[in-house]
């Protein structure tokens, strides 16, 4: 026996010197493996050059001839002659040297090269490797693979396009040696969201990268997401019969997870000719498709996450959550499938989501996601789980219609959502142990929808405020919208970021004047001692000549408790008006969501620079696990539970934060001879 370790370690250095462009070296656990048996090895290395390589398809050697790349996925190369893999008893690891350059969108994928032997069909070995977004790199990348003896073809196909290959190493290892455990393949299918866009990272912070992380070594996931494809056949980016489709067949995953259905919803596929009529059978043809495979997969189904309301596409919310999911849990009930539900947890963060997008999930949402693909995937979720999951679905729901009142007034709830809420909340409540897995996510996602639908019944008044000077607050502080004056002196100044200051400042920087214009809609005026006015993007502007009554006047809605603020006309593509942090900004979004615009407060302006305690200044608020009260002075409060007894009594100097359980409360506030009384429900 020779002594390998000496071997491993000059092969290695021998790469590296004649890599003058090497700045990462990844070693796999395998070698490091090897090294600890050194005694029982002997490594003879076969390095086949890029320019040994025979081009089968779309593959081009470089100038220089130092690395040879793909120009689409599944592109081959025969790897010089027949390589010898030795005699019965050796065992076989091969290792390769990829260089990275910078292609397009596909450059951010998994590196992906299956190596198959002479004419077979299923590789003997895949080489891969999670990319950073780094480009000009060299890695080595080691893997295990079955015995192997004599002499093969071996040809080498790219399941992504994203490296050009330098070389390929073959290591020989004779002695008494462990068989590699077999890796479980999971092929994910789907569309953008699958493919990660807008994660930030789509390889390590798209969902389908985390559940490799979260899996662990055992597993190999491979993404097959395919930007813009539908489930339906015969449309533009159908994904039967794609490259992505072909690929993860080859792969003949041992799991396989379905994420399509979004693109589908579009109005040029759901409302056209006869595909809404055949989605459930071309939805079927591709679990079929899987199902069927020589490797038998098991197949998941993925309900997708949902769509909020944007103008920059065109997939419809209701389509997807009201046709599109319902045909994806008939075709799992149908064929015995389980769910990885990405919709219910999701239904009501539209903060996962960017602003101008509401289509692909941030980085945070993909967490979620890669979460419920896990628990599924590794076991996790029983149907306990489920059933726990929905109880506590339930009791959100009874709580929130114990206090819900019903009518046409602004705070009032609508009669006809409180009706299917309560059928759905009933249905639910029936589920129990003997129940189907997919009978109890479908009454979970139908339950949700209700109850997102419900609060947004939620009614509102618009252009109801009357005109005059006010504060600016958000909603539910004591934090005043300020007209900084950071460049009073700049009359032309373009676009002040306001911001919101925990008290009252002089120059009446946080007074604005509001007055309704003859078109119907309100025009906002900073009273500071330079003249200013809020544009439609909710920009402090200097400069009156670009004042236009079609562009920067605002409509104004009330749902009693709080405003939002929605530009109108020429100005409505800034979108109604969100906070991030303590700056309020457009949004880009047109359509209103009710639960997250309601965003400030119009409190009158006193007569002095600090508000009276009246009936208006003084606001209770539900905050977690308690009450807030804003007011501004001495005050003595008493709060009482639904029988009027009383629970807490304190004196208080303005801003108060009182803890309380779950419940319905009467918060009484006395200052300067005023008695007041407010209703509070603690979720």
């Amino acid at each position: 026996m020779k002594k390998s370790f000496q071997l491993i370690v000059l092969s290695f250095l021998i790469s590296l010197i004649a890599s003058a462009q090497v700045k990462t070296i990844k070693v796999a656990e395998t070698i490091i493996d090897s090294i600890t048996r050194a005694n029982k090895l002997t490594v003879t290395p076969l390095v086949i050059a890029a320019s040994k390589m025979t081009n089968l398809n779309t593959c081009a050697l470089s100038a220089d001839a130092t690395y040879i790349g793909s120009t689409k996925d599944g592109s081959s190369v025969i790897l010089g002659d027949s390589i010898d893999f030795g005699t019965d008893g050796n065992f076989n690891k091969v290792s390769s040297n990829m260089f990275l350059i910078y292609g397009d969108i596909h450059g951010q994928r998994s590196g992906e090269l299956d190596l198959y032997l002479d004419n077979q069909t299923i590789p003997f070995a895949s080489l891969r490797i999670h990319l950073p977004v780094k480009f000009n790199t060299d890695y080595i990348i080691s893997k295990r693979f079955e015995k192997i003896t004599g002499k093969h073809k071996v040809k080498i196909v790219w399941d992504w396009y994203v490296a050009n290959l330098k070389n390929i190493t073959f290591s020989y290892e004779s002695g008494a040696m462990i068989t590699p455990k077999k890796e479980i393949k999971i092929a994910c299918l789907g569309n953008s969201i699958t493919e990660g866009t807008d994660a930030g990272d789509r390889v390590n912070k798209g969902y389908v990268g985390l559940l490799e992380q979260m899996l662990g070594e055992d597993y190999q996931v491979r993404n097959y997401g395919y930007s813009g494809s539908s489930a339906c056949q015969n449309t533009s980016k159908p994904y039967y019969p794609s490259i992505y489709f072909t690929s993860a067949i080859n792969f003949q995953p041992d799991i396989v997870t379905i994420g399509l259905g979004t693109n589908d919803s579009k109005t040029d596929i759901w409302a056209k000719g006869s595909f809404a009529a055949n989605f459930k059978t071309d939805y079927t043809f591709l679990v079929n498709s899987f199902a069927f495979l020589k490797s038998k997969p098991k197949v998941y189904i993925c309900i997708p996450p949902p769509i909020f309301p944007s103008t920059r596409w065109t997939q419809q919310p209701d389509t997807l959550s009201k046709k599109i999911i319902p045909k994806i849990l008939e075709i799992a009930k149908e064929k015995g499938l389980e769910v990885i539900d990405f919709y219910s947890p999701i239904i009501n963060h539209n903060e996962y989501f960017a602003a101008a997008d509401q289509l692909h999930p941030l980085a945070i949402g993909h967490q979620v996601m890669a979460d419920q693909a896990y628990k599924v995937i590794s076991g996790n979720v029983s149907t306990k789980a489920l059933l726990d999951s929905l109880k506590q679905l339930t009791i959100q729901t009874d709580t929130l219609l114990a206090h819900a009142i019903i009518g046409t007034t602004p705070g009032t709830y609508s009669a006809t959502s409180k009706s299917v809420l309560l059928i759905l909340l009933n249905k639910a409540k029936a589920m129990g142990v003997f129940n189907m897995q997919y009978d109890i996510n479908q009454s979970i996602i139908d339950l949700t929808n209700a109850l997102k639908s419900f609060k947004l019944s939620f009614n509102y008044t618009t252009n109801t405020l009357p005109a005059g000077d006010y504060y600016i607050k958000k909603a539910g502080t004591n934090l005043f919208w300020t007209n900084t004056g950071v460049n009073k002196t700049n009359l032309n100044y373009f676009e002040e970021n306001p911001v919101f200051s925990p008290q009252i400042v002089g120059n009446n920087d946080q007074v604005f004047h509001v007055t309704l214009q003859s078109n119907g809609r309100y025009r906002i005026d900073s009273k500071s001692d330079v003249p200013a006015y809020i544009n439609e993007g909710a920009k402090i502007r200097r400069d009156f000549t670009n004042y236009y009554l079609d562009l920067s006047t605002l409509n104004i809605l009330y749902n009693g408790a709080a405003y939002a603020v929605q530009p109108a006309g020429s100005g409505a593509n800034a979108g109604f008006w969100i906070l991030v942090s303590d700056t309020v900004s457009a949004s880009g979004i047109i359509a209103l969501n009710k639960e997250t615009n309601f965003v400030l407060d119009f409190v009158t302006k006193s007569s002095t620079a600090v508000p009276t305690f009246d009936d208006y200044n003084t606001k209770v608020f539900s905050v977690d696990n308690g009450v807030q009260i804003v007011q501004n002075q001495k005050s003595l409060i008493s709060i009482f539970d639904i029988n009027g007894s009383m629970l807490k009594s304190l004196t208080t100097n303005g801003n108060t934060i009182v803890p309380l359980a779950s419940g319905f409360y009467l918060v009484k506030i006395i200052a300067q001879n005023s008695n007041i009384i407010r209703k509070a429900i603690v979720k």
